[in-house]
């Protein structure tokens, strides 16, 4: 029978691993994906990729769906460089160093005067602002995307409206559910868990290691529940359904049906 460390460790293997093959399977297939070939997609992949090396820098960037490849791509290094840089700084040069207690199977900071200063100015509150203002562009983007919905009924037919509207929406759905699991992660390792009783080790080890873990697992669990595409390239290989929602294998039998009736035509 497994002892309680032994416990603890297959219970944060087991989620961590389902993280790491949910946020690798998003961002190693997002690019296969048509309707995230565009700003939104690229940021989606940084920060698959961040959740699945489990990095405990949280780089969040929502950028406009009118910017272009290159100025996404610099934006995604610019997010990286911001994270790791400050870090460094802050973690390194300062010694505020993340150590691991045994005793209740969690990691923490030090405990000096400067390391709980930067843990509650850089960590909690500085990453709470972030999903706040993350929040406040979803709600002004869904604004937005109300008031063009007149304006785009008119330059496309009604079921590739619709079928754009649910995909921003999604996007918009996403990102605000993503923004929610963070903000309770932070809440409970930050606000909840010193004010538990030290006697409580399952608690404890829940409140900190355990939701730490399970934040980066949601975040690819929730990508790839928003967007049924990665279903569709995972078990249907190349048949996969393109912006207006044909598949590539009955593009190309149309394509050969309408080549096969011009010639029977001529």
């Amino acid at each position: 029978m497994l002892n309680h460390e032994k416990l603890a460790g297959l219970i944060v293997f087991t989620f961590a691993f389902i993280g790491v093959v949910a946020n690798w399977t998003v961002a190693i297939l997002i690019r296969k994906l048509p309707s995230l070939k565009n700003s939104f997609g690229r940021l989606t992949a940084s920060q698959s990729i961040g959740d699945a090396i489990h990095c405990t820098i949280f780089a969040f960037l929502f950028a406009p769906m009118c910017f272009f490849i290159t100025n996404t791509k610099i934006l995604v290094f610019l997010s990286w460089t911001c994270a790791i840089l400050p870090s460094f700084y802050l973690y390194v040069y300062n010694d505020c160093s993340l150590f691991y207690i045994d005793d209740f199977w969690m990691f923490t900071f030090a405990t000096t005067p400067i390391c709980v200063k930067i843990v509650w100015y850089a960590d909690f509150l500085k990453y709470n602002s972030i999903v706040v203002f993350i929040v406040i562009i979803d709600v002004i983007t869904v604004s937005k995307v109300r008031s063009y919905k007149a304006h785009v009924a008119k330059t496309s037919s009604k079921s590739q409206f619709s079928r754009r509207q649910s995909a921003e929406m999604n996007f918009l759905k996403q990102a605000c559910l993503q923004a929610v699991v963070f903000v309770c992660e932070l809440i409970t390792y930050f606000i909840i868990s010193p004010k538990v009783d030290p006697s409580q080790r399952w608690l404890i080890f829940s409140l900190t290691t355990f939701a730490w873990v399970c934040v980066h697992m949601l975040d690819g669990i929730i990508t790839l529940t928003f967007n049924k595409e990665f279903t569709q390239i995972i078990f249907r290989g190349r048949n996969t359904v393109t912006d207006y929602g044909v598949s590539r294998s009955n593009l190309s039998n149309l394509e050969a049906t309408s080549n096969a009736a011009s010639g029977l035509k001529y």
